[in-house]
């Protein structure tokens, strides 16, 4: 023992919240993937780029809808479809009716730069590719009150996104003078413009999973018992508790590394130019030839991860079910194992014979007792505080006990330091 109890609470919390976290990430991939998530946040970054937003489509309050977005909008419209009906994108995805979950910068480009040259006008289309594409982003780019104006049902790009569009190209034109170096500039600028908006997908991507990691983790917290404030009252009063989950958590970082957590950092939906690289939010890439892979690694940390789940629940005596059966003493009494909560379950049972010797819980009760755990606002708040702390992700608290049983080691040990 260190001889610092809220160092050794500390660490015995935050191995709580690694465990659970771990628990949170596998299902949310799982629901991610079953919604497909990637492929909707994709579709809105494209839609936002290539269509203009219409002041009907704005919300009055951004920052409540913001807040209770989880799930991005299923776009359909002829812009956005004609995008995904490009062959370049129409094949990416695994069936006709599923759009791709990533899309490379290249892609992209030569879409825009296909669909718009097939809007380029007779007369103004010119010689050169990047004559064509100029006469089809200055057709595309006419206001609505031009008599030449392109009608939506044959639209490829929004007005405005048009006219940013000519602008780009009017500035490779200027700075190369070279009509094949100006449409590689052209390409090049595209690809740019899509990396930036892809950065900034990956963080609208993150912010949803977080979300959702903070709903499954609040039901997880609820479904186990896993009660910040009981926790660390647990751990503060009983000795053997506190130094037995500090031995697990130290046993756990000796078997574990960090490599190991890295899959379940939120990756961005662009694809880098080593097609077996997934680009992560924080710059670093973690080679996965497929997505399934991910998830089927994932599946392999689950198998680990329900033992140590185990071993911890036994030491804190966290569970959530109440016994088929419970005993009474010699009074009458009930006598709770030490993982019920007794006012919940008092409340469950209600009346019951105190001349038997065992009282049976049937179906109903158990689902009372469970419901009743939320009915403590105490508890509540702690089941809130754990979820909150889950939704933060296993990587996150990974890194925090990694610290702490080094600053622990450092404690016990100074030549350590």
């Amino acid at each position: 023992m260190t001889g610092s109890v809220a160092l050794d609470v500390a660490i015995g919390l935050v191995f709580i919240y690694l465990l659970y976290s771990l628990l949170a990430s596998l299902v949310a991939e799982i629901f991610a993937t079953a919604i497909t998530l990637r492929a909707r946040n994709l579709k809105e970054a494209i839609n936002r780029m290539i269509n203009d937003e219409s002041s009907s489509e704005l919300s009055k309050f951004p920052r409540l809808m913001e807040l209770i977005n989880f799930f991005p909008k299923d776009f359909k419209g002829n812009l956005i479809e004609r995008f995904y009906n490009h062959q370049e994108i129409k094949y990416l995805g695994r069936k006709s009716n599923l759009g791709p979950s990533a899309i490379q910068a290249a892609n992209f480009a030569k879409v825009i730069m296909d669909n718009v040259k097939a809007q380029a006008s007779v007369e103004g289309a010119g010689v050169s590719e990047v004559d064509k594409i100029k006469s089809g982003l200055q057709r595309l780019a006419l206001p609505t009150t031009d008599p030449n104006h392109v009608p939506d049902t044959e639209r490829i790009l929004g007005v405005s996104t048009s006219a940013y569009i000519l602008s780009v190209l009017e500035d490779c034109e200027v700075s190369v003078t070279n009509a094949e170096e100006q449409l590689l500039a052209f390409k090049s600028s595209l690809e740019s413009w899509f990396d930036r908006t892809m950065e900034q997908t990956t963080e609208w991507y993150r912010q949803r999973m977080q979300k959702i990691l903070f709903v499954i983790g609040f039901f997880i917290a609820w479904g186990f018992n896993v009660d910040t404030f009981s926790i660390v009252k647990k751990l503060s009063v009983d000795t053997n508790a506190r130094a037995e989950i500090v031995d697990l958590a130290s046993a756990y970082l000796e078997n574990n590394s960090y490599d190991k957590y890295a899959i379940l950092l939120p990756d961005t939906v662009r694809v880098n130019k080593d097609s077996t690289a997934l680009k992560l939010s924080n710059n670093d890439s973690v080679l996965v030839a497929r997505y399934n892979e991910r998830l089927d690694s994932l599946m392999n940390l689950k198998r680990e991860l329900m033992n140590d789940m185990e071993s911890a629940n036994s030491i804190l005596g966290m569970g959530v079910f109440l016994p088929d059966s419970l005993p009474l003493d010699t009074l009458g009494r009930i006598q709770f194992p030490a993982h019920v909560v007794v006012d919940a379950a008092n409340w469950a049972i209600g009346h019951y014979c105190s001349d038997s010797k065992y009282v049976q819980i049937d179906t109903t009760t158990e689902w009372r007792y469970i419901f009743g755990l939320l009915f403590n606002w105490f508890r509540f708040f702690g089941l809130v505080v754990t979820a909150l702390a889950l939704s933060l992700g296993a990587p996150f608290w990974f890194n925090l006990l990694h610290r702490l049983m080094n600053l622990r080691k450092g404690a016990t040990d100074p030549s350590a330091k």
